[in-house]
């Protein structure tokens, strides 16, 4: 099994403006880019909505 992360805005911004932990986020995104981690595809459902 691979190593999986999910990030959700904050650490996103967080990296694009340069705040604290944005190191660590770039260490995870360098991972991926290296092909360390897989990416996967996911899509996101709102509650209640019924799956496509």
């Amino acid at each position: 099994m691979s190593d999986a992360v999910v990030f959700d805005a904050e650490p996103i911004l967080a990296y694009l403006n340069d705040e604290p932990g944005s190191v660590a986020v770039e260490e995870w995104f360098d991972r991926v880019a290296s092909g360390e981690i897989d990416v996967n595809d996911a899509s996101i459902e709102r509650f209640g909505d019924e799956p496509a």
